[in-house]
């Protein structure tokens, strides 16, 4: 069960995202032919369901563009693991699709660190700033610039104003003495194992610095987050009542939220009678625990032929795919300026109406293009400007970007779980855990 976690959580995203567009399906080529493109194509390397089917769909719908869009899918009848081996054999040897779907495929930083990804400065910085865009400076935090995506949505917790009244984080003390309080003893928030793996992401890259390689499980923080987990039970607590009325009920100390736009703020609002606490996930040093989760994340293959054609699809997804739409909500767009239209229409709707400025009456009435119309309607806003403010400090406050290696993690795990059934002390889990995963980086990283 635990070594599918990161699949199953990485299929329902996709589920969930692609579920957003009613976009007809590119072609996908699962044989086990030639991945290099022609000079009118781009090929995109996916492992099994990906969004880019429906990006490429978009792309190619545009008759104007001067080459198309195919998907080449490594996974055909086989395993995750062997389509990511033929994947890597095939960059390994300068070959391979011309962007890479990172998506689908994990631990995306040993793929910059190895040589095999372009740096698209050059083409970037020839249009963009990185303030003009969200996210892409925690993906590209060493300088050069080989992840892009399309949207995001922040992965963050959230809890009762009372409960955590002046607090903006938590620290897992705060945790340990919240949770011991007597109406959450029957309704606990967390198990273990949901524990370890909410901090150990949330916790990237201060435990584990993919970018650098580097593994730091042993700087103290660590042993004192699993002491504290091993307080916790490993027999989860399931309920028919939804978690946002359990907090809302006093029951329930925090829960999860993914946030991707600013109507789930209005809905965790409604069920729960008012504002939430949006505290994060607890960390030992009590920082703020919301990380933002990708969608759409290229990179592309160092060897291309096709730079020209990797940047003009990267561009669409960042900026016009982010554009065309300004009401629709499939994630939150990477572009500011999008998100910025797209809140202002939640809180005018009415501000506009197939191109013509609407300014509404105190009476209801209204005028369209300074003509009276001698009609009503309720011009009450999707959203209020105080679910807005939460919205953009949720984003200004999640400073991490999700990244999670299934090897490093199922490594802390199997040893922590020898830690919770006592077959090992703490200090030899962590030991254990720090020797491995060193090793484990060193052999990936070099």
């Amino acid at each position: 069960m635990r070594k599918t976690i990161t699949f199953i959580l990485l299929t329902v995203c996709l589920l969930m995202f692609s579920a957003c567009t009613s976009e007809p399906s590119a072609t996908i080529d699962d044989s086990d032919g030639s991945v290099e493109s022609a000079g009118n194509e781009l090929t995109i390397g996916v492992i099994g369901m990906s969004n880019f089917e429906g990006y490429a769909a978009k792309f190619n719908a545009e008759t104007e563009r001067e080459f198309t869009v195919r998907l080449v899918d490594y996974l055909g009848n086989g395993t995750r693991e062997a389509a990511i081996a033929r994947l890597n054999a095939d960059l390994a040897v300068g070959k391979g699709p011309d962007i890479i779907d990172f998506d689908t495929v994990t631990s995306r930083d040993i793929y910059a660190r190895q040589g095999l990804l372009r740096d698209m400065s050059d083409y970037f910085y020839r249009e963009f700033r990185l303030d003009e865009f969200y996210a892409l400076d925690l993906l590209n935090s060493t300088g050069p610039l080989y992840f892009f995506p399309s949207h995001f949505c922040v992965i963050t917790a959230y809890g009762s104003p009372e409960t955590f009244k002046n607090m903006t984080s938590w620290s897992i003390d705060d945790f340990a003495r919240l949770s011991s309080l007597p109406q959450f003893a029957d309704t606990p928030a967390d198990t273990r194992e949901s524990f370890m793996e909410k901090l150990h992401t949330s916790m990237i890259p201060r435990w584990l610095d993919l970018e650098q390689g580097v593994s730091r499980f042993d700087d103290g923080s660590f042993a004192d987050a699993l002491r504290f987990a091993s307080t916790l039970s490993d027999v989860p607590y399931y309920s028919d009542v939804a978690p946002e009325i359990l907090i809302a009920e006093g029951s329930l100390l925090y829960s999860e939220a993914w946030i991707y736009s600013p109507f789930d703020i209005r809905s965790i609002e409604q069920a729960v009678g008012g504002p939430a606490a949006y505290i994060g996930f607890p960390t030992p040093e009590g920082s703020f625990g919301s990380y933002m989760f990708m969608y759409g994340l290229t990179g592309v293959n160092a060897t291309t032929k096709n730079a020209d054609h990797a940047w003009e699809f990267i561009r669409f997804l960042l900026v016009e795919d982010n554009l065309i739409n300004d009401k629709a909500w499939n994630g939150i767009p990477v572009l500011k300026s999008a998100v910025q239209k797209k809140v202002d229409y939640l809180l005018n709707p009415y501000a506009e109406y197939e191109g013509k400025t609407i300014i509404v009456n105190n009476d209801g009435t209204f005028e369209v293009d300074g003509v009276h119309q001698d009609m009503t309607y309720d011009p009450t806003p999707y959203i209020t400007k105080s679910q807005a403010e939460t919205f953009y400090s949720l984003l200004q406050r999640s400073n991490r970007a999700y990244e999670l290696d299934t090897t490093a993690y199922e490594i802390m795990m199997n040893v922590a779980w020898r830690y919770f059934s006592d077959q090992c002390t703490l200090e030899d889990a962590v030991n254990q855990i720090q020797s491995r995963v060193s090793t484990y980086l060193s052999e990936q990283y070099g």
